[in-house]
């Protein structure tokens, strides 16, 4: 039978559970539940299919401070309609119920809150992904005319790997790549990229190519932006470059591992 908290601690210390091991017990649950907690607001950073998607959430996002303060995350959340909520909220526990249990189980079995915490932490993620500065690449495509000749590189300089694929899609592709024969490992991940393409990377990667191109051109660079907006351009009817794309993509997101080394 388990000791109540005023009963002298088993471990025969002499002081009472709630003075003893009690204690310990107790702080590693708020040290587990803190841990899962943040957990829940990074999925929609590690899980792109998981962010908010809505036009409605697209004009907020634009618009939000800097600084995500408890009423701008707030106000975030309220841009989602029902549909989109349940979508995001539910979506990454219904597509991988083991570590959505795993993870719930630590935040002490509250999966309300959990819930909420991730429709949070997508919405940062949201703001995140469509205010990311385009400065640094259109900066290097600006003085790099090899790279604004081949629109391959210059998408692959403008666009963020992790916001088409996952931590686990990443850990994937890193096995194939591991596992491929010294001088093959750019087939492995080919065929890694191929393999875990469904129908939403597909949309996915016009979207964010999409996005891209609405935001050119930028004053400040003008030789980078008409070789992005052309790339872009191609890219939209060119099946073959998607598919390439996506490959460098996928290997710019392996980068993410070295921070994230349960997806490895």
């Amino acid at each position: 039978m388990k000791p109540g908290r005023n009963e002298p601690c088993p471990c025969g210390s002499g002081l009472k559970v709630k003075r003893c091991c009690g204690v310990a017990a107790a702080g590693e649950r708020e040290r587990r539940r803190d841990e899962a907690a943040a957990e829940l607001v990074d999925l929609a950073l590690h899980f792109p299919r998981y962010r908010p998607g809505s036009p409605e959430f697209e004009r907020w996002a634009l618009a939000a401070p800097e600084v995500p303060t408890r009423e701008a995350l707030e106000e975030g959340v309220s841009a989602l309609d029902e549909a989109e909520r349940v979508r995001v909220a539910r979506g990454f526990a219904a597509d991988h119920p083991k570590i959505w249990s795993s993870v719930v189980a630590d935040f002490l079995g509250e999966e309300s809150l959990a819930a909420e915490l991730v429709l949070v932490g997508a919405v940062v993620a949201g703001v995140e992904e469509w205010r990311r500065p385009l400065d640094e690449p259109l900066a290097l495509l600006e003085r790099d005319p090899e790279a604004r000749e081949d629109p391959l590189e210059a998408l692959a300089l403008a666009l963020v790997g992790d916001d088409l694929w996952s931590v686990i899609e990443s850990g994937e592709a890193g096995e194939a790549i591991d596992g491929a024969r010294w001088g093959r490992e750019m087939q492995a991940l080919a065929a890694a990229a191929d393999r875990l393409t469904t129908p939403w990377h597909e949309e996915r990667l016009l979207l964010l190519v999409a996005r891209l191109r609405g935001r050119l051109p930028d004053a400040d660079h003008p030789l980078a932006s008409a070789a992005l907006e052309a790339a872009c351009e191609l890219l939209m009817r060119d099946a073959e470059l998607q598919q390439r794309l996506r490959v460098e993509l996928l290997l710019d997101s392996l980068s993410r591992l070295h921070e994230y080394p349960a997806a490895a």
